[in-house]
């Protein structure tokens, strides 16, 4: 079951199969990274604070919008959220 993107997500989403799959494929660190997106972060900025390089940082957004099929930054948040991932 794909959502689309005007659907509504229901409170008990985080619990189904599809969220416990994109949690199983997402990295720790990628939702650290995604975190400090969501918060207003620059690559610049969330590298600093992770202690990693920018260019880390930028493949980690790069690797989230590939794993949840987002256009950009705005959008992955978003998926971010309706996962339960934030």
């Amino acid at each position: 079951m794909m959502m689309t993107e005007t659907q509504s997500v229901p409170a008990s989403f985080s619990y189904s199969k599809e969220a416990i799959l994109f949690r199983s494929l997402v990295s720790k660190r990628e939702i650290e990274v995604l975190g400090y997106m969501a918060n207003g972060h620059t690559s610049f900025e969330i590298a600093r604070s992770l202690f990693i390089s920018e260019h880390t940082v930028i493949s980690h957004r790069k690797n989230l919008m590939v794993k949840l099929g987002a256009r950009n930054s705005a959008h992955l948040v978003m998926k971010g959220v309706q996962l339960g991932l934030l």
